[in-house]
């Protein structure tokens, strides 16, 4: 199966989130994949607590190894279902 998610923000200046560019390639990655029928992880619901309570790498742009965790777990819920053989 393809999947994809949508890009969340980062804690970091040089990531496109602080300019004008992050949300429209958002919503151009959401139309998309509805578009095409793509399954798709949201991915700020996940990460943006952690991030901003600062849990993440200080360097703005690496998740630590609990994002990561969570980010699998969704992936593998959305997953699931696509791989399971047919009756």
């Amino acid at each position: 199966p393809v999947v994809t998610n949508v890009p969340p923000r980062h804690a970091s200046d040089y990531y496109a989130h602080k300019t004008a560019g992050h949300a429209p390639a958002q919503e151009a990655m959401r139309a998309l994949a509805a578009r095409l029928d793509v399954p798709t992880v949201e991915l700020e619901p996940i990460v943006g607590h952690r991030r901003d309570a600062g849990l993440n790498n200080p360097d703005g742009m690496h998740w630590g190894w609990e994002t990561h965790a969570e980010v699998g777990k969704a992936y593998a819920e959305l997953l699931a279902p696509l791989l399971q053989s047919p009756a």
